[in-house]
């Protein structure tokens, strides 16, 4: 009789764009993938885990790193875009204000600050599609980059007219 292997019942999920990829994978795998007390072993199963919520039998880890590989190409994807599109840098009233330290805790202030914005709990801020959350908050440091550039002129207006 012929046996089925997980990797054949299993649908590959593009990280870069399908919904099934959440906040909270992207998050869980940068712990993962960043953990330089974890073996690659380990990252690659935990990896697996964490996007498809299985673990493979070691006859299917060869039949299965090509899944493993879509993930870490998709998190490159998403990494580029994070630094390319979302990173900012402080100013110097910020560094002065401590954002070093605002910043240890920057991920679960993310979370913590997105359940407030739409009044839900932290766990469903982490249930929704990463595509989602990275396009809210591309929206919200484009208002921030605008906010400070707007109170920027403000001030320089005002002391011109003094």
């Amino acid at each position: 009789r012929d046996k089925k292997h997980l990797y054949q019942m299993m649908e590959q999920i593009d990280i870069r764009s399908d919904e099934r990829f959440t906040y909270g994978m992207r998050v869980e795998l940068g712990k993962i993938l960043s953990d330089e007390q974890r073996t690659d072993f380990e990252k690659y199963e935990q990896s697996m885990l964490c996007v498809y919520g299985v673990k493979p039998k070691p006859r299917e880890y060869v039949k299965m790193f090509p899944y493993f590989e879509g993930i870490i190409e998709g998190l490159r994807y998403w990494v580029d875009a994070e630094t390319n599109m979302l990173h900012s840098t402080p100013s110097a009233d910020e560094i002065a204000a401590g954002v070093e330290q605002y910043s240890s805790v920057g991920e679960l202030a993310t979370i913590v600050q997105l359940a407030k914005d739409f009044h839900v709990f932290p766990n469903d801020i982490l249930k929704r599609p990463y595509s989602e959350i990275f396009s809210i908050l591309l929206v919200e440091r484009e208002k921030s980059d605008f906010e400070r550039r707007l109170n920027d002129v403000i001030r320089k207006k005002t002391k011109w007219s003094r």
